[in-house]
């Protein structure tokens, strides 16, 4: 089986808000927990220097195959955490690739 590398992008309501940020990070732990369950792996993480434009985090993410994502993605557990996350993520761009060469 492949593997399915993503990267996500994560806008939050309120990046400039303590408060909302420490909701954000106690919720992405929560949820890295259910990823490692379903053979997933948060390979990077990078926070950006904020403007409106820009999101909060980059995350890179891998899942050791298409079945492992698809059940990480019904995971129960996942689903009750949608109020916390409706509550401080704006807005996710996910977008779907592959391990490229090494330069």
């Amino acid at each position: 089986m492949n593997s399915i590398d993503l990267t996500a992008l994560l806008w939050l309501i309120a990046s400039d808000d303590a408060q909302s940020v420490a909701e954000f990070e106690t919720y992405e732990k929560e949820a890295y927990r259910i990823l490692r369950k379903h053979s997933g792996a948060l390979l990077h993480v990078v926070r950006l220097n904020q403007d409106e434009h820009t999101p909060f985090e980059i995350h890179f993410i891998r899942f050791a195959a298409r079945n492992a994502y698809e059940a990480f993605l019904v995971d129960p557990e996942r689903s009750r955490l949608s109020a916390t996350r409706e509550k401080v993520i704006a807005r996710t761009l996910i977008f779907e690739g592959r391990q490229g060469p090494s330069y």
